[in-house]
C-alpha cells in the first residue's frame, strides 16, 4: 500500500474505468434534418391561392416526419390549418378558393359571353364557358340591375327579370331567324350572393339542341316603323299577311288604303289566372272576338262578306303576363282594300 501525506491531493492516482472518457471532448448529438415537404405544406397554405394544396401536402409531410423522425412535423401541422382557415374563408365570404377559367361564376358573366350548363328555375353559380363559335347552349345577351335595397325576395326578383329581358328583347327575337329555335331567359341573383354584392340580372337567350353555333345579335333585328309584333296590334291596322301561330310573330302594316290581308277589328285582355292550355285559350280568345266584332257591326254591317280570325297569346306570351287576343277580319275573297271598320 502507498502512503501519502495527508491533505496532498497532487500525488493522487487516478483510476481509470472501461469506457470511461472523462476530460475528452464529447461530439454534439447531430439534430435530424427539417423535412422540405413540410416546408412546402407550410407555403401553399398560407398563400390562399393553392389552400387545397397546402392541406394535402401538409397531409402528406405529416406522417411522413413520424416515419422518419425529420423535423417538420409543426410546418406540416400550419400548413394543414392554414390551408383550411382561407377555405373556410373563401365559403363565409361567397367567394372559391380556386377559380377554374373555364368555369365562371354566373356573377362573372357579361354580355356576348355563351356559355352550357344552363338550367331552368334552378340555383346554379357556376357554368361552362364555350367559344361563341362552338355549340353552346345559352349566350349572355343583356344585364339588368337589380333595384337598391334589400333582396325584394325571389318571386318579386324572378318577375322583374323575366319581364325586364322579355320587354328589351322579344321583338327582336321574333324578328330574327332564331324566333322559332331559341327563347328568352335570365339568370338573377338569389338572396346569398345579393348580400355580397351581385346584383346584376343576366338576360339569356337560350338554344335548343345545337341551335347555337355562333354569336347572335339581337340588336341586328330591331324593328322598322312599318313592323308590329302581332300582340302590339290595335283596332285599324291592316297588315300585310295573318298570324299563323301564337307564337309571337312580327307583321308590316301598311296604309289600309293599300291591298292588305286583314284589318284589326278589336283587342281585349283575357282573365289573368293560370295558364288553361293552348286549346281552352284559343277557344276564349275566338269566343270573346266573335261576340266583340259581331256588336261592332250590329249597327253598320259590312258591305262585303268577312272572315274572322282570333290571335291568342301563348304560353310562353302568358306566363310574360301578355293576355292579349286580337280579331281580325278578312276577305272572303282577295284581299282587303280601304277600312271596313264603321266610320
Amino acid at each position: 500500500m502507498t502512503s501519502r501525506p495527508e491533505g496532498d491531493l497532487s500525488a493522487t492516482e487516478t483510476e481509470t474505468v472501461p469506457g470511461d472518457h472523462a476530460g475528452e471532448p464529447v461530439a454534439e448529438e447531430e439534430r435530424p434534418g427539417l423535412d422540405g415537404l413540410a416546408v412546402a405544406a407550410l407555403v401553399t397554405g398560407l398563400l390562399g391561392v393553392t389552400a387545397f394544396v397546402g392541406i394535402v401536402l401538409g397531409a402528406v409531410a405529416f406522417f411522413r416526419v413520424r416515419r422518419s423522425g425529420r423535423r417538420g412535423r409543426d410546418a406540416a401541422i400550419g400548413g394543414i390549418f392554414a390551408g383550411a382557415a382561407w377555405i373556410a374563408f373563401a365559403v363565409l365570404a361567397g367567394f372559391p378558393a380556386d377559380e377554374d377559367p373555364g368555369r365562371p361564376t354566373v356573377a362573372d358573366l357579361r354580355v356576348g359571353d355563351c356559355f352550357d350548363g344552363f338550367q331552368e328555375n334552378t340555383e346554379i353559380t357556376h357554368v361552362t364557358a364555350v367559344a361563341c363559335t362552338e355549340p353552346h347552349e345559352a349566350q349572355v345577351i343583356s344585364l339588368i340591375d337589380g333595384p337598391s335595397g334589400g333582396y325584394p325576395g325571389d318571386a318579386a326578383l324572378e318577375r322583374l327579370a323575366s319581364r325586364g329581358c322579355a320587354d328589351k328583347w322579344r321583338l327582336q327575337l321574333a324578328n330574327s331567324p332564331y324566333g322559332e329555335r331559341a327563347r328568352l331567359s335570365y339568370l338573377a341573383p338569389k338572396e346569398g350572393s345579393w348580400k355580397s354584392g351581385d346584383r346584376e340580372i343576366q338576360c339569356v337567350l337560350v338554344g335548343a339542341g345545337d341551335t347555337l353555333t355562333v354569336p347572335v345579335d339581337l340588336a341586328a333585328y330591331s324593328l322598322r316603323p312599318d313592323e308590329k309584333a302581332w300582340s302590339d296590334l290595335r283596332a285599324g291596322d291592316c297588315v300585310t299577311k295573318v298570324p299563323e301561330t301564337s307564337r309571337l310573330t312580327i307583321l308590316t302594316t301598311v296604309a289600309c288604303r293599300s291591298s292588305h290581308a286583314a284589318e284589326v277589328a278589336k283587342t281585349f285582355e283575357l282573365p289573368a289566372g293560370a295558364w288553361a292550355g293552348d286549346q281552352e285559350t284559343m277557344r276564349l280568345g275566338l269566343k270573346g272576338c266573335e261576340k266583340r266584332v259581331n256588336a261592332l257591326f250590329e249597327d253598320d254591317p259590312p258591305s262585303q262578306d268577312l272572315g274572322l280570325v282570333s290571335v291568342s297569346p301563348s304560353e310562353d306570351m302568358w306566363n310574360e303576363g301578355n293576355r292579349t287576343v286580337v280579331c281580325l277580319v278578312t276577305a272572303e275573297k282577295g284581299k282587303l282594300k280601304g277600312s271596313v271598320l264603321p266610320s
